[in-house]
């Protein structure tokens, strides 16, 4: 066992460009090891993609409810709220879960792929009537996200500019910036939307309010959290995907320029942008129940365990040259969306959404390129999900529009 003053801090890294040097190799020659978590507890952090799944889809002896336990060790010097942690366990006591399973899955009606490319490609258009460069983060990924999230839950559309700021609450980092002023009246502001979808249900979240109130076991302020995780959530892990998604490909001109001519090929190349990505500014917490064995490593019960879907898709073992966007490869078993009970449900949604802003980002802006080099693209720091301070384009005019 590492001794603590030995053991690394974790995460070792928030950029977004690759995944960290220290996690890369540690799929491979060390599946499982012990770092610090940014509270300075000592944690195990697993790696390798076979044993990423055995945790994950163990959730009899990995629990993601007691990371809620004030006297667990920590992720974070800020343990999370419960909402985040008991999430599951309360849309199941509450009869929810079948609700938001439906209201996230491929079949769902809250969100339709023609409204995310509308929402794309009036944030591009917006953004190129400005002048010829532009910031792909703070004017197209960011606005895409909230409107998409606005619709899909049932929030009025004119609120996506002030939600905006909100992904910053999903911190993760031992030194807290303060909240956007947005952020600090998120629960007044879903309580007062939470009265108005009673009136006049709408969208997720009106779906769900009215189940809820069928059986009203949950007080109002689990119900107003539940709906401020699914609010953060839908900001801040699209938004990610979106920005990581056009970074990659600008890094990779040839592969933008191919998806351009061959559109047919952006459902693989989401799958692929899927696995290559680095989503996760630090790692999925969970907390061992009982004495466990994990790649030859033996965690005891109370043990606080963070998994990193990043580096499993980027385990060698599975994934042949895993740093290379391959347009061609059998993507089926990266582990983005997580597995067992708490695989993310919102995977069809995701999906649907990368893949509409895509086809319009390949359309709208031929021959779009980063304006510096991708290693001068800064990072923001300390936060859950990863996502550039800016991602500054410059583009060809569009036929369509010369």
């Amino acid at each position: 066992m590492c001794p603590y003053e030995e053991a690394p801090r974790f995460p070792f890294s928030y950029r977004g460009d690759r995944i960290a040097p220290e996690l890369a190799g540690r799929a491979k020659h060390r599946p499982v090891s012990r770092v610090r978590a940014n509270s300075g507890d000592l944690a195990w952090l697993v790696t390798g993609h076979r044993e990423v799944r055995q945790v994950l889809e163990d959730d009899d002896r990995f629990s993601l409810a007691r990371t809620a336990d004030p006297t667990a060790p920590q992720q974070d010097p800020v343990p999370p709220p419960a909402s985040f942690s008991c999430f599951d366990r309360l849309m199941r006591k509450a009869g929810m879960r079948e609700v938001l399973l439906r209201g996230l899955g491929a079949g769902q009606q809250h969100v339709t792929p023609a409204q995310v490319e509308r929402a794309t490609r009036d944030a591009l258009r917006t953004m190129t009537r400005q002048g010829g460069e532009g910031d792909l983060v703070g004017q197209v990924c960011l606005p895409v996200a909230a409107t998409v999230t606005c619709l899909l839950l049932g929030l009025p559309a004119e609120d996506a500019p002030r939600l905006e700021p909100c992904f910053a609450v999903l911190w993760s980092g031992t030194d807290p910036s303060p909240l956007p002023l947005e952020a600090t009246h998120l629960d007044t502001y879903m309580t007062q939307q939470l009265a108005r979808l009673r009136r006049s249900p709408e969208g997720l979240l009106g779906d769900l309010v009215a189940r809820h109130d069928q059986r009203r076991v949950l007080s109002d302020g689990e119900l107003t959290e539940i709906c401020t995780v699914l609010l953060l959530s839908g900001l801040g892990n699209p938004a990610s995907l979106l920005a990581f998604s056009a970074f990659s490909l600008l890094r990779e001109p040839r592969l933008l320029d191919t998806l351009g001519a061959r559109p047919w090929l952006v459902p693989r190349a989401v799958e692929e942008l899927l696995r290559v990505s680095v989503m996760l500014g630090d790692g999925l917490a969970r907390i061992a129940v009982e004495d466990v064995e994990v790649g030859g490593e033996h965690i005891r019960a109370g043990d606080l365990v963070l998994v990193s879907p990043d580096a499993a898709n980027a385990d060698p073992g599975v994934f042949a040259d895993p740093g290379r966007l391959d347009l061609g490869r059998d993507t089926r078993r990266h582990v983005r969306f997580g597995r067992g009970r708490h695989r993310c449900p919102g995977a069809a949604v995701t999906r649907m959404l990368a893949r509409a802003y895509l086809r319009v980002l390949v359309e709208e802006l031929p021959g779009m390129r980063l304006t510096v080099s991708p290693e001068s693209v800064e990072w923001r720091t300390q936060t859950a999900v990863t996502l550039p301070v800016a991602l500054p384009v410059t583009w060809a005019p569009s036929p369509a529009r010369r």
